[in-house]
């Protein structure tokens, strides 16, 4: 390990464990990624929607046997997306619990595999998981290059892990630095960045976070309709601009408009100014847009960079 290697560590908002005779198939009729053959050792990341096919949260889904799986998600709060999910439990035979304590450590950099390996005495490929030093690692999806994913069950086994990196030399860095990689990656934060108004294919992860061959599961009719047939009417983008960072959510404008065509739903203190992300109208896309008065730039659409 070199110094090659970052850090960031923080609290997932949601930690839950599912197990029972028809965990799988109830999973798999909610979750929007693939959970039709269920096999230990399995990770996945997709999205939970409405009925509709709106956005209601995300999270990572890991299978510790058939009957066993664990949710993870760092933008929606364990009772809630419980509620959610109990919500649909109707005969079947599926119990769940929140996990309290749990810590989340990002480890990304160019040396990151040999961190991993280090460790937790392997790395993790993708689409599954292994388990080591009180944690499930996982490969994660907020960066570019190799990062990795690792949810530990209390702080000590964390803390332990932060020592062993620092130790090697690796960089401790701010929540702020690990957005702007994020968004730069073109993952959309959920629901911050992509909510309960929005559908997925807005943020290109149709194909991506939302399975298109498996079996029904909800919100499947209308992602698969505008997939098949139609086109998204909105896109989310990354945008930026000068000055300090806009209070949120801010109304975007054309110049010599008084119409919203778009909204500012986050944004960070760059070098230069700000970076963020927008939902905007993609009949709409053209020079001149205003947030509270001032120019700004609107690049790449968001959506994994591959």
């Amino acid at each position: 390990m070199t110094k090659l290697v970052s850090f960031y560590k923080a609290r997932p908002a949601c930690h839950l464990r599912l197990w029972g005779e028809d965990a799988a198939t109830f999973l798999n009729s909610q979750f929007s990624a693939d959970l039709r053959t269920p096999e230990a050792g399995l990770c996945v990341y997709g999205l939970w929607l409405n009925a509709k096919g709106k956005v209601q949260a995300d999270s990572w889904v890991w299978c510790r046997d058939p009957e066993s799986f664990e949710i993870l998600s760092m933008g929606t709060a364990g009772e809630n997306l419980r509620e959610m999910l109990e919500r649909h439990i109707i005969a079947d035979e599926v119990e769940m619990e929140v996990l309290e304590g749990s810590t989340l450590l990002m480890v990304q950099g160019k040396d990151a595999e040999g961190a991993v390996a280090e460790l937790f005495g392997a790395v993790p490929e993708a689409g599954g998981f292994i388990e080591g030093a009180g944690a499930v690692c996982y490969p994660g999806r907020r960066a570019r290059g190799a990062h990795f994913d690792a949810c530990f069950g209390d702080s000590t086994a964390a803390e332990a892990a932060v020592a062993t990196l620092q130790a090697a030399g690796a960089q401790a860095v701010e929540g702020v630095a690990i957005e702007l990689e994020r968004i730069a990656a073109g993952y959309p934060a959920i629901p911050g960045e992509l909510g309960t108004a929005d559908l997925p294919g807005e943020a290109g992860l149709v194909g991506e976070a939302v399975c298109t061959t498996k079996g029904c599961f909800l919100g499947q009719e209308s992602i698969l309709r505008m997939h098949n047939l139609g086109q998204a009417r909105r896109g989310l983008y990354r945008v930026s601009g000068e000055g300090s960072v806009p209070e949120l959510p801010a109304a975007l404008r054309q110049d010599g408009e008084e119409r919203p065509v778009g909204e500012l739903r986050s944004a960070y203190a760059t070098d230069s100014g700000w970076t963020g992300v927008a939902i905007l109208k993609l009949n709409r896309m053209g020079a001149g847009l205003l947030c509270d008065g001032a120019p700004i730039t609107a690049g790449e659409a968001m959506g994994p960079v591959r």
